[in-house]
């Protein structure tokens, strides 16, 4: 999925100067789309800004937010010579600093990560398990913490077989913060032991 570019006209956003400088007003400016933008490149700086001026974080018809959307595709590309020097190797979580800088602040403010449908969580999957785990065992507990995504979209992201495999070292710890993980896990658990027996 090929993320969408900077507002038509409005110059890329390279720090909360560069905004300030345009000057959006809130009631001519699109103020949605200069925060899709800016979580298009992670600034939180200009994330912030653009909060704090009044820009609605969840501007989604689901309720979701776009700028949420972007900043999860930007962590597969903040370290680019990863991608082309050692695309094989999973993201270190000191490699996406920015990425998880702009994510909490999104969360602080109240943005709500909502894939758009089954394709839009499949591409999420694919680009968090490039993430090394405890990364996105982070990303995760910023989800739980704010609040940043219903649970019903939590289990959905981690319920892959392929997810369960890369969390395999931390899969105790998240089901204990996730309950309906857990009973589920235990009800799977319970059919294959029946199988056996029988």
């Amino acid at each position: 999925m090929i993320a969408q570019q900077p507002p038509c006209g409005r110059p890329a956003l390279k720090g909360t100067w560069s905004v300030e400088k345009l000057k959006p007003d809130p009631k001519k400016d699109d103020l949605g789309e200069l925060l899709r933008a800016a979580g298009f490149y992670a600034q939180s700086q200009v994330i912030q800004f653009l909060l704090e001026l009044g820009a609605n974080p969840n501007d989604k018809p689901n309720g979701g937010s776009r700028a949420f959307d972007e900043c999860v595709r930007h962590f597969r590309f903040e370290n680019l010579s990863r991608i082309i020097w050692h695309p094989k190797t999973l993201i270190q979580i000191y490699d996406v600093t920015r990425t998880r800088e702009a994510i909490i602040i999104l969360s602080e403010h109240g943005a709500i990560w909502m894939p758009n449908d089954h394709d839009s969580m499949k591409d999420a999957r694919w680009i968090l398990r490039q993430l090394e785990p405890s990364a996105l065992v982070e990303f995760i507990g910023v989800l739980i913490k704010y609040k940043a995504c219903s649970r019903e979209t939590l289990i959905d992201l981690l319920r892959t077989p392929a997810m369960k495999r890369h969390l395999a070292t931390y899969w105790e710890k998240i089901t204990r913060s996730i309950p309906e993980m857990q009973k589920s896990h235990s009800n799977k658990s319970a059919t294959k032991a029946k199988k056996r027996r029988s």
